[in-house]
């Protein structure tokens, strides 16, 4: 027997729409980079990271911890 695409497309949907509200977004992201890759990224001589990158990751809603 064979389901008609429209109930398919039903069965479909309805598993969508059930796992998109399980989601819940993280409370923290983790990003790893090379800190000695000028321009993009490094360190001062005080350890405090700069470059292209912090620059981008500063305009990102929340305001990033940098470590």
């Amino acid at each position: 027997m064979k389901l008609p695409l429209s109930a398919l497309g039903l069965l479909l949907a309805v598993a969508c729409a059930s796992s998109r509200a399980a989601f819940s977004p993280p409370k923290q992201l983790v990003v790893v980079s090379d800190d000695n890759y000028p321009p993009y990224l490094f360190r001062t001589e005080a350890s405090k990271l700069q470059g292209i990158v912090v620059d981008k990751w500063e305009l990102w809603p929340g305001k990033p911890e940098f470590r």
